[in-house]
């Protein structure tokens, strides 16, 4: 299938054209990549790293014409804009990943590849805690940008930390985001406030929870 649709809203996603997360921004400039790859054995390397992960639902979301299968052809003719977005289920949650850095779409997807490899490796060496944490900051939803905070939304996906975080490690996190969603260009001053208040939220009950 080319499509799935997301739990929480019903949005739909499909793998052609690309459609980019929005959380993620945009490279203004690429750059040339050193991978030595073929555009169809990495994406065959992706789908593969991705099976190994424990993935399901993968969706290779680009501007690559893709097959009745859902999956693209390994053909780039006339591709100006070279980004990719792999969305999959994982960890009981649509999950998505993004690369646009390097002027060939065969060099991005390697890159998505190399990245969930990784991912991968932080299972393999017993760094569950790290895998969990850094995945619930890859949530397939941006978070949303009008109105207040939403109360029940869990505090380690907000922070991008494991449960079992300390109390340095959520201050520290809190304070980095607060910084990023302050300078986001791409928020107006209203959305870098709630980004803000939900960031604080989100830190005031993870403080809560050390307590319990």
């Amino acid at each position: 299938m080319s499509t799935y649709t997301t739990d929480e809203t019903g949005k739909t996603i499909t793998a052609y054209p690309l459609q980019w997360p929005v959380q993620f921004p945009r490279t203004s400039q690429r750059s040339s990549a050193t991978f030595k790859t073929l555009l169809g054995n990495a994406l065959k390397g992706l789908y593969d790293e991705l099976r190994q992960l424990g993935a399901t639902g993968v969706i290779v979301s680009s501007n690559l014409p893709v097959k009745a299968n859902g999956q693209p052809y390994a053909q780039k003719v006339g591709i100006t804009d070279p980004g990719v977005a792999v969305y999959f289920t994982y960890l009981d949650g649509q999950r998505v990943l993004a690369s646009d850095k390097w002027a060939a779409i065969e060099h991005n997807v390697q890159a998505l590849r190399k990245t969930v490899e990784a991912l991968r490796g932080l299972d393999r060496w017993g760094c569950s805690d790290i895998l969990r944490g850094t995945f619930s900051g890859l949530l397939a939803l941006a978070p949303a940008r009008t109105g207040a905070p939403n109360a029940d939304e869990p505090w380690p996906a907000v922070l991008g930390l494991p449960p079992t975080a300390s109390e340095g490690d959520i201050r520290t996190a809190a304070r980095r985001l607060l910084g990023a969603a302050g300078r986001d260009a791409t928020l107006s001053e209203a959305g870098k406030e709630q980004q803000q208040e939900r960031i604080i939220l989100a830190r005031g009950k993870a403080l809560a929870a050390l307590s319990k």
